[in-house]
């Protein structure tokens, strides 16, 4: 088509005062060097304007080949105003402006495109593209698949909502390349379908959501639980081999190093605390057992295990093991001692001999000194000879050098002939205090002073309880 001569185009020129006159363009191209006005605007081919479009009524443009363009050279604001309806109808709608672009109408706004894409774009820093309505709606849509509505601008994008107006819509996905900013979000779509979706990993501060994977925080049931919350634990909780958890400071752990192992680890004290019973076991016969030999004692001087109840044999390990006990012994010693009447003397020979021990030592005389207080069961055996007949002879336990026999343990043999070997033993429960020293002693009830002959002792001492 041709170009309608200037001289026309201004003669076309309509201002406000004919403001009830209509333009029909027709087939023809248009090209104004000012402002267009007009009632009404109808156009079947291409618009060049370089200046506003004002219009009373309707701008209305249908046409494949529909272009609205706006001259490049001339840097002032492109503005479309209309007090009512403004309509854009094509394949493909191209809107470029090189400073800002205004749209604006008291009525409803509509760009639709039947078959091609939508484009808005303001070129130059610093400018911007604006939507507004008054009292109506903007609506920008495409009636075919795969067609897109782009907004192109260097600085920034407007989409204003002035008056009673319920906000701004998009009816299909929206693509933007910069920052969205807004007051709120929000998603109306039905449970079932993500209402978000991000690309990036990267932590978003301050961002606040009431659940997590689908979980509420709270102390119980299958929530999140909180970590300075009383939480009750109703589920499985299972951890990988090699996890530990770490509680305070680095001595202390609960870890599991082999599947099916559990270790706990405290760099001084353990306390496990019930206020009720302690059960161990599964119903199968299990040990429990330090992870190397004698690195474990049940209770100390200061805090004991309380009774002990086993159903089964007690069996100790390694030399030294087991309760408390000691013993010496001497053979054909020939301790000789002259008896003063009601004097108790002390057996002690260099011929004794070492015996077993543990917590209990020997001063290689037959004197026994437990290291740990308790009731010990103390025993021993002899055999002598006096050399006269008829003389009571006593034998009995003295602690500690006391100089005389405790009460308990003492016996009593009688000579017959003189220079005759005698057998005698006795025993006693005797409660010993730690560092105490037990040795058998002997005397005669008689006058004479008769002379004993010791030959053969045997000394012993277990402890069987506490004091």
């Amino acid at each position: 088509m041709g170009e309608l001569d200037p001289l026309l185009i201004n003669f076309l020129k309509l201002d406000g005062s004919n403001a009830d006159q209509n333009i029909d363009i027709g087939a023809w191209d248009f090209i104004t060097t000012g402002d267009l006005f007009a009632s009404n605007l109808t156009l079947t081919n291409n618009l060049t304007v370089n200046g506003d479009i004002l219009a009373n009524d309707t701008l209305f443009f249908s046409e494949d080949t529909t272009y609205i363009k706006r001259s490049a050279f001339i840097p002032i604001r492109w503005q479309f105003v209309t007090n009512r309806n403004m309509q854009w109808s094509a394949d493909d709608i191209d809107m470029v402006a090189t400073g800002d672009m205004t749209v604006t109408s008291d009525g409803d706004t509509t760009f639709s495109s039947t078959a091609g894409n939508i484009v808005f774009q303001a070129n130059g820093a610093g400018n911007s593209i604006d939507f507004s309505s008054e009292n109506g709606s903007v609506t920008v849509n495409s009636a075919m698949a795969d067609t897109d509505i782009l907004l192109y601008n260097t600085n920034k994008l407007l989409m204003s909502i002035i008056g009673d107006v319920d906000g701004i819509n998009f009816f299909d996905d929206v693509s933007i390349t910069g920052s969205v900013s807004s007051t709120n979000y929000i998603s109306d779509v039905a449970t079932g379908t993500s209402p978000y979706a991000c690309t990036s990993t990267t932590l978003n501060t301050n961002l606040n959501a009431d659940m997590l994977d689908g979980k509420h925080v709270g102390t119980s049931g299958n929530t999140i639980p909180l970590l300075d919350g009383v939480n009750d634990w109703s589920g499985v909780q299972e951890f990988q081999t090699n996890v530990k958890l770490q509680f305070r400071d680095t001595g202390i752990f609960i870890h599991s190093n082999v599947d099916g192992e559990l270790t706990v680890e405290a760099d001084t004290l353990l306390t496990l605390g019930v206020a009720g019973d302690t059960e161990l076991g599964d119903g199968t016969e299990r040990d429990i057992k330090p992870n190397t030999t004698l690195k474990i004692n049940l209770g100390n001087v200061s805090k004991q295990f309380n009774d002990a109840h086993i159903g089964g044999d007690m069996i100790f390990y390694n030399d030294g093991g087991g309760l408390c006990f000691g013993s010496c012994s001497g053979y054909e010693m020939g301790w000789v001692q002259a008896l003063a009447q009601n004097t108790w003397y002390n057996v002690s020979d260099a011929g004794f001999i070492d015996g077993s021990f543990n917590n209990v030592t020997h001063d290689g005389s037959g004197e026994l000194s437990v290291v740990t207080s308790g009731i010990y069961k103390v025993n021993v055996s002899l055999d002598f000879e006096a050399d006269a007949a008829n003389k009571h002879v006593e034998i009995g336990f003295e602690v500690s050098n006391s100089g005389s026999a405790e009460t308990e343990g003492i016996v009593c043999s009688e000579t017959k002939f003189a220079n005759e070997e005698h057998c005698i033993s006795t025993t006693a429960l005797l409660d010993l205090p730690a560092g105490a020293t037990v040795e058998l002693c002997i005397r005669t009830t008689d006058a004479g002073n008769p002379t004993v002959t010791v030959d053969c002792v045997n000394l012993n001492c277990v402890q069987i309880g506490g004091t």
